[in-house]
This record gives C-alpha cells, structure tokens and sequence, in this order.
C-alpha cells in the first residue's frame, strides 16, 4: 500500500505540473540545472524562475510516464524483475521531485505571476514524505 501511494504522489506531481502548462507548444526544455546567477551566489530573477518551472516540467513529465508505465507492468505481470523495475522508476521519481521541491525554494522571496508561483506551490506541496538527499538511505 505504501508503494501504491508513494507511485500515486509522484504521479500527481507530474500531472499537477503538465496541467499547468500554457496551451501553446512550449520548445523542448533541458534538464534543470542550477541557473549562473544561483552559481555565483547572486540574486535569482522572475525569468529564472519561469525557466526553472519550464525545466521542471518537463523532467518530472517524463519521470510521470516512465513510472506510471513501470508500474502498470508490475501490476499486470508480478515477478521480481518488474518489481525492481518499478521501485528504480519510483526511485528517480521521488528524488527527482525531492530535489526540484528544495530547489524552488530558493524563489520563495521574489515576486511572481500567478502562475509561476502556483506551479512552485504546488512542486513543493507535492512532497508528502521527502526522500532522504543521500542516495544510498533513498535506495533503501
């Protein structure tokens, strides 16, 4: 029970996020990686934000699928392979949006639209038992 609903949050991260998405084509988004200004110690920006949100998006969308499947084949055919399968794909879910829920943090103090801020909200709301950050203690 406690996989189903960890694979249940994970999965509605991800689709919380994709049903927050402009209805226009966005262009492909990299992974996230930390912005030069955060490197650097400077202030982060509005437009920082909006990227991150974008990058975000699109890594746990793909994080989403790859889980959801995993897990529809270890549901339908119950062996030891495909319940390693989805435990590694729930794995890189939760500390994927671990990871990104820590790193929104750091646009707590800036003033932002309505919709970069709620997707934000809802990264870092979307965390009901954060992964330990050593990832060792997570593959446990």
């Amino acid at each position: 029970m406690t996989h189903f609903r960890t694979v249940s949050a994970a999965v509605a991260a991800a689709l919380i996020l994709a049903a927050c998405q402009p209805t226009e084509q966005t262009a492909a988004v990299a992974p996230v990686a930390k912005t030069d200004a955060a490197q650097s110690g400077t202030s982060v920006t509005a437009e920082d934000a909006k990227a991150f949100v974008e990058a975000a998006e699109a890594e746990l969308l793909e994080l989403g699928i790859e889980l959801a499947e995993a897990s529809w084949v270890q549901a339908n055919f119950i062996t030891v392979d495909t319940q390693s399968i989805a435990a590694r794909a729930n794995e890189a879910a939760t500390v994927a949006t671990v990871r990104l829920a820590n790193e929104a943090a750091k646009f707590n103090d800036l003033d932002l639209d309505e919709d970069t801020r709620r997707k934000l909200d809802k990264l870092k709301l979307a965390l009901v038992l954060p992964a330990p950050t050593d990832s060792d203690k997570s593959k446990e």
